[in-house]
């Protein structure tokens, strides 16, 4: 294999492989090629090949934000969004005020998620060394005495009745209310 076909090669991260018969084989779009420098080139100038590197690159960067549906689509994993499985349409997302919504959203979970554990650890290192100190007491609370409250049951309503026009057509009957 040609140097300059190689170090062209080495700008596009492992897309293309030596096959058995001294061709070169796209990982992204399968399709195989000789292994000259111009042929290359044009084939990496094709609309196929760049929509399709494209997308693999923002999949890359972004493996944990979206899912492959498998339909021409992905899911957004933090808005539950659904996009059209281009780069274009996906950057324009990621771009986007939903996204960007979410994202703070999930962070503020994940913040305040945080300082709960972190909180939960502080108390169980307290408690651990209350416990050695201390024997708990068992006593019942007022709360587990009290006998509970009976559940209400739902109010149950008669369905509207269907009437048919003299034309055929169907008409609900309002009910009255009693």
């Amino acid at each position: 294999m040609d140097v300059k076909l190689k170090k062209f090669i080495k700008k596009y991260n492992d897309v293309f492989e030596t096959i058995d018969n001294g061709k070169l084989r796209c990982t992204v779009t399968k399709h195989e090629l000789p292994s000259r420098l111009d042929d290359v080139k044009a084939y990496v100038e094709t609309k196929k090949f760049k929509e399709l590197y494209g997308l693999q690159q923002l999949m890359k960067k972004y493996e944990d934000a979206f899912e492959d549906n498998n339909d021409g689509t992905v899911t957004c994993q933090i808005s539950g969004a659904k996009i059209a499985k281009k780069p274009g349409d996906i950057e324009r997302y990621l771009k986007g005020k939903k996204f960007a919504q979410a994202l703070e959203k999930v962070k503020k979970e994940m913040k305040a998620a945080k300082e709960v554990e972190e909180k939960s650890e502080d108390e169980k290192v307290d408690v651990e060394m209350e416990t050695e100190d201390e024997v708990p007491m068992l006593v019942a609370s007022e709360e587990e005495e009290s006998e509970p409250e009976p559940v209400k049951k739902p109010i149950k309503r008669k369905a509207a009745t269907i009437k048919k026009t003299p034309t055929g057509r169907s008409k609900k009957k309002k009910l009255s209310s009693k």
